[in-house]
């Protein structure tokens, strides 16, 4: 699939600062200040990732996208034992 080639379940709307104001109907909404609704979106995201990618892992062959990806997982609170 190509960056311009987007299906319509593909878009995740996420609307931030739901500490402030209320996130319309069918929006995701979270709050980076107060960590509100991020274990939803993170849980969203992967599974868009696990169906784009068939389930599978993804093999990382670049130890700077690996450093990326392990940096992410980190400040995602996943794990990154490969469990």
């Amino acid at each position: 699939m190509l960056p311009g080639d987007i299906s319509p379940g593909a878009v995740i709307e996420v609307w931030n600062k739901i500490d402030l104001a209320v996130a319309p109907p069918g929006v995701l909404g979270v709050s980076a200040r107060e960590g509100l609704g991020l274990d939803l979106l993170v849980g969203r995201l992967a599974e868009a990732a696990e169906q784009r990618l068939g389930g599978t892992m993804p093999v990382v062959t670049r130890q700077r996208h690996r450093d990326a990806l392990l940096a992410l997982c980190r400040g995602a609170g996943a794990r990154t034992d490969g469990r």
